[in-house]
């Protein structure tokens, strides 16, 4: 939902169209700088608790959004957002490889980027509807608890990715 509202939302608060373009470019920096070192935390923690640690932080910043409207002041958990998401990406990556197993690494990868694409259309269009009949506080704290009964779910199912992958030797 973050991807398809963003825009909307900060120029309903006032932003200038280069001030959301730059907040959407910096988000990705971080993911530079930290998702080497997270994708190896996540081979030695356990891509699950990794992950359960860095979406409970974007999970905050996302009710964040919702009771903020200083543009600048939305800048502080945007940057913590960006950083947790540094942690979330190769997390989520490596447990879709470690639950595919060798022989379905690809089909594992792809089915894992075509859910993700079923998952944006669907929250584009919800979020978008979320927000015009309820505003962006409504907007951010549904799509926070959707996120936190989704990683309910995923803890309870994954059992295997929290445990940390397997070295071959």
């Amino acid at each position: 939902v973050f991807e398809a509202i963003w825009a909307v939302f900060l120029s309903d608060l006032g932003a200038s169209q280069i001030f959301i373009g730059l907040t959407m470019s910096l988000f990705g920096i971080p993911m530079i700088f930290i998702s080497p070192r997270a994708g190896s935390l996540a081979q030695h923690k356990g891509p699950l608790k990794v992950a359960m640690v860095s979406v409970s932080g974007a999970i905050v910043c996302m009710v964040l959004y919702g009771l903020f409207d200083s543009l600048w002041v939305l800048c502080v958990p945007l940057g913590i957002h960006a950083i947790v998401d540094a942690f979330t990406m190769p997390a989520s990556q490596l447990a879709v490889a470690q639950a595919s197993g060798e022989g379905s690494l690809g089909a594992g990868q792809g089915l894992f980027g075509a859910t993700g694409m079923a998952v944006a259309a669907v929250t584009a269009v919800g979020g978008g509807a979320l927000y015009q009949s309820m505003g962006a506080s409504g907007l951010w704290w549904i799509s926070a608890f959707a996120m936190v009964i989704c990683m309910a779910f995923a803890w309870w199912r994954g059992a295997e990715l929290r445990r940390p992958m397997q070295a071959h030797v």
